[in-house]
């Protein structure tokens, strides 16, 4: 990640640790910026949460992220995926009842959903609901003097 990714993300992983501090466990893509990403979200924010490194969500299409899903433990009550657009936008409009968020899925963008299931085998993304988004504000860059 350059320098303002890393503002970005650290601005999410803060808006997650005061929103979010029980996510058990982040899957990441095995991708750098996305394993870069899950590494600070998990130090800033959730420091307790697994962290694990998904190869299927590298270039995975929305069904093999809902499958990635399905295999989750289920010691992990609350579930984290760090992956790649387009796909992580076409789930989010999924779990959003096939209706686009009101705000693309940008990088560094969180997204909650609830999901009742009682086993992440038993995950249904036509079941789920909307909580919350984040979006880090992308300031301007500055010239130095």
């Amino acid at each position: 990640l350059v320098d303002r990714g890393r503002r970005r993300v650290t601005q999410t992983a803060l808006w997650i640790r005061d929103q979010y501090p029980y996510v058990d466990l982040i899957l990441t893509s095995t991708a750098l910026r996305a394993s870069q990403t899950a590494d600070i979200i998990q130090e800033e924010a959730i420091p307790r949460a697994g962290l694990v490194a998904q190869r299927g969500l590298y270039l995975a299409d929305v069904f093999e992220i809902i499958s990635t899903i399905q295999t989750a433990p289920d010691n992990a009550q609350c579930l984290m995926l760090v992956g790649h657009n387009p796909a992580m936008e076409l789930l989010c409009t999924l779990l959003n009842n096939n209706s686009s968020l009101s705000t693309p899925i940008k990088p560094a963008t969180a997204a909650v959903f609830d999901v009742p299931c009682s086993t992440w085998a038993e995950f249904n993304p036509f079941d789920a609901s909307y909580r919350a988004i984040f979006v880090p504000k992308r300031g301007k860059r500055r010239e130095q003097q």
